[in-house]
């Protein structure tokens, strides 16, 4: 699709703006109203950005104009505007233009490109949340003995109300893997609080990270708080938080395997094992394929290293 600019279709009047205030007092909603004189009827697109630095939240219009003074109303959502402007900046209606669609294209027809109303408001006004959780997460990975145990997670949340909160959310691996749910309670106090939580080393040995946190809610008797996504870790492989363990095993079964020289059946057996080669006072060497079998006996283990010692009699 192309954007082109020609002579003016729409003369530009003015631009002004109310707030919407609960009973409360807070800031409901910022309402702008553009002024504008229609020099040729057709379908336009109103634009106007409301901004502080380089964030910013546009609203607009698709609209069909008849000739002559028209007025065209753009809103600013409470929510929208907590979502995505600056949490201490005053709000300004900054950047406006109009563009006109007809079968030819795209039409730049009018733009105040240095256009600047500062609204008189701030995040402040707009007031807080019972709860109010910020979709930005750290994270820590948890050194144990030559091992992860686990990953913190932290997270900023605002409450109201000083007291114990439940706290939920589901966990799941870069390929989806269900890693479980997420469940403890946390002692908040009134304004900023940073909430920190665990996720044990069983969980991530599922799958390989990033890992991500979804469906984060936050409650408080009849108060509740959802975010839909909390966020995600950097990139994990699963082997570092695999437990290390040192044990000795007694052996479990003890044979020769070679058919020229089996001494005893083995039963086949899914267990781990250790093999090797044994002389006993001959340059013959007498190959032990299967000396034992044995199992880790720790549930969802991997043997990293194995050593066989073998105590010959005399």
């Amino acid at each position: 699709m192309m954007l082109d600019v020609k002579s003016p279709f729409i003369d530009v009047n003015d631009i002004t703006y109310d707030k919407v205030l609960d009973s409360a007092g807070c800031v409901e909603a910022i309402n702008a109203k553009v002024n504008l004189e229609v020099l040729e009827a057709g379908q336009y697109v109103v634009n106007l950005d409301i901004s502080y630095s380089e964030r910013k939240l546009l609203s607009n219009k698709n609209v069909s104009l008849p000739l002559g003074a028209a007025v065209i109303n753009l809103s600013y959502s409470r929510d929208e505007l907590k979502a995505n402007l600056n949490k201490t900046s005053q709000y300004q209606l900054a950047k406006f233009w109009v563009n006109k669609v007809d079968s030819e294209g795209i039409h730049l027809t009018a733009l105040l490109p240095d256009h600047v109303l500062s609204t008189g408001t701030s995040y402040a006004d707009l007031c807080r949340d019972d709860i109010e959780i910020m979709p930005e997460i750290t994270e820590e990975p948890v050194l144990a003995d030559g091992y992860y145990s686990g990953i913190d997670v932290s997270f900023p949340v605002f409450v109201k109300q000083s007291g114990r909160y439940q706290v939920s959310s589901k966990a799941f691996a870069a390929d989806n893997t269900d890693l479980g749910l997420i469940t403890f309670s946390a002692d908040l106090t009134a304004g900023d609080n940073s909430v920190m939580f665990n996720v044990n080393n069983k969980a991530l040995v599922k799958a390989d990270g990033l890992y991500r946190f979804v469906g984060l809610l936050v409650t408080k008797g009849r108060v509740s708080a959802r975010k839909n996504l909390l966020g995600e870790t950097r990139a994990y492989e699963k082997e570092p938080f695999m437990s290390v363990y040192t044990k000795v095993f007694d052996a479990q079964q003890y044979a020769l395997e070679r058919s020229n020289w089996q001494t005893s059946l083995v039963a086949p057996s899914n267990n781990t094992r250790v093999g090797g080669y044994l002389r006993s006072g001959s340059s013959i060497p007498y190959d032990y394929e299967t000396l034992l079998t044995f199992s880790p006996e720790i549930s969802g283990s991997h043997v990293l290293e194995a050593k066989l010692i073998i105590e010959v009699g005399v």
